[in-house]
């Protein structure tokens, strides 16, 4: 305060919860004066950069091939205009949102993921689905699950370590889902069926990770050791199988799921 021409400072002793009130109330006035300042923009780098590699790796072809574009100009036009909305959109719609690490990891998962649990769906959805039909499905499927994955992320505060725990369960299944209908000799035979493994063992390793996630606090460093023990765990059991000089593809899949398995219960 000032006082006879001169600032002076008193200090004053807070308890935890008065300290804890004036943080609110610093934080509400400062969001009135300039809600920016408040924002979490953590994740939008990296939510930026992934909508730029699916816009330009996935969407910016798929659009020209689904509307059946042929000629030449027409194609890359469209391909620069659908690659560029890909980037520009996520880029003015965060400008002036909070976007978390997990939310934009979350996200970049469902617009991965969401390729190949469309082309899935096309493929569960009919024997023999058009190509225009399955690049179509793998687009829908891959924008709606970035917007949902985004949605979910930020709404239930989901922590970075969560979303990598929940993700890693989500590929694993989708591993586990192409084991099971080699198995089950689904693979050139009943494609239906192989779609079917992959999108179910999909939805199970989603809700494992997330039930794994919610009894069990994991950072993003734990994430990574729990993905990567998985994958050792499938791949070292291949070796062995290797040494033995079977043909059998069916022993090779069952090793390496059963490897899987123990390596993701050893991370965990």
């Amino acid at each position: 305060y000032r006082s006879q021409e001169k600032f002076l400072r008193v200090r004053l002793p807070f308890a935890a919860p008065e300290i804890k009130n004036l943080q609110r109330k610093v934080t509400a006035r400062l969001q009135q004066r300039k809600p920016q300042i408040v924002l979490d923009q953590s994740g939008r780098k990296k939510l930026l950069y992934g909508t730029f590699g699916l816009s330009y790796g996935y969407y910016g072809w798929a659009v020209p091939a689904v509307l059946g574009v042929d000629d030449g100009k027409s194609s890359v036009a469209l391909y620069m205009l659908t690659s560029s909305a890909g980037f520009y959109l996520p880029l003015s719609l965060t400008k002036k949102i909070s976007v978390t690490d997990a939310a934009a990891t979350f996200s970049i998962y469902g617009g991965s993921r969401g390729i190949v649990h469309g082309i899935a769906l096309a493929h569960l959805l009919s024997e023999d689905p058009f190509k225009r039909g399955i690049l179509a499905a793998g687009m829908l499927v891959s924008v709606a699950e970035t917007f949902a994955g985004f949605r979910i992320a930020s709404r239930s505060k989901m922590s970075a370590g969560t979303t990598e725990t929940i993700g890693t369960g989500g590929d694993f299944g989708i591993g586990l889902g192409v084991a099971a209908a080699i198995l089950t000799n689904g693979f050139g035979e009943r494609n239906q069926a192989v779609a079917g493994s992959v999108l179910l063992g999909a939805g199970a390793g989603l809700w494992s990770g997330k039930l794994l996630a919610d009894h069990q606090p994991f950072t993003v460093g734990d994430a990574h050791i729990f993905r990567g023990l998985g994958l050792l765990g499938a791949y070292v059991p291949l070796a062995v199988v290797d040494i033995t000089g079977t043909d059998n593809e069916k022993a090779y899949t069952v090793a390496s799921m059963l490897g899987a398995l123990a390596g993701l219960g050893l991370g965990n």
